[in-house]
């Protein structure tokens, strides 16, 4: 990764305000800021694995997605001038284990396997957005099961005290702060690291 550039991640199961939190921080920092985006490519091999014959045979989820997104199951699309920027990730590979194989943050050895399959660009720090699953199973688009949304947040839950959290940076983000403070959060982070050098 590029010294001058400042990479965050905003994590959080659906539904957990993302997108809208993303737009805000990009609203202040202007044209300072680029989004990193999953492609269609991503968005439909995603459907795949989150489809409800994927949800009945549950160990099937892993091979399937390892052997469809060999280095590309997340893809992102960036200006190749993007020196000096600040770089949000809309989500990042923690999605993946998250979402898709929650057991790996208890083994090393799968954790190991999925981050060289899937990390493309790794996040200096990744703020996980807190929000109860109900609220979040009704802003989601796709209508996730309330199931597997409170087994994601809880294993959202479990990466602040997992191995992950020995080399990179986790944060929380309470659910009931209100929008402007959760934008303050994440805005002081990038502000900080800019002043101490990391433009």
């Amino acid at each position: 990764m590029n010294k001058s550039q400042i990479v965050v991640a905003i994590e959080g199961i659906d539904g957990s305000g993302k997108t809208t939190l993303i737009n805000e921080i990009c609203r202040y920092f202007g044209e300072k800021s680029i989004v990193y985006k999953r492609t269609h490519k991503g968005k439909f091999i995603d459907r795949i694995v989150s489809s409800a014959i994927m949800q009945k045979f549950y160990m099937l989820q892993v091979p399937i997605y390892l052997l469809l997104s060999y280095k590309n199951y997340i893809l992102f699309k960036i200006n190749n001038k993007s020196r000096d920027k600040i770089i949000i990730m809309d989500r990042c590979f923690l999605s993946n284990i998250c979402y898709f194989y929650p057991k790996a943050l208890e083994n090393n050895r799968l954790l190991t396997i999925l981050l060289f399959f899937e990390v493309k660009l790794f996040p200096q720090k990744v703020f996980i957005l807190d929000v109860d699953p109900k609220k979040g199973q009704i802003r989601d688009s796709n209508k996730k099961s309330l199931k597997w949304l409170k087994t994601t947040k809880s294993a959202y839950l479990k990466t602040i005290n997992s191995s992950l959290a020995e080399f990179m940076n986790i944060e929380l983000i309470p659910e009931e702060l209100p929008i402007e403070k959760k934008c303050n959060v994440i805005i002081n982070y990038i502000e900080g690291e800019r002043k101490n050098g990391n433009r």
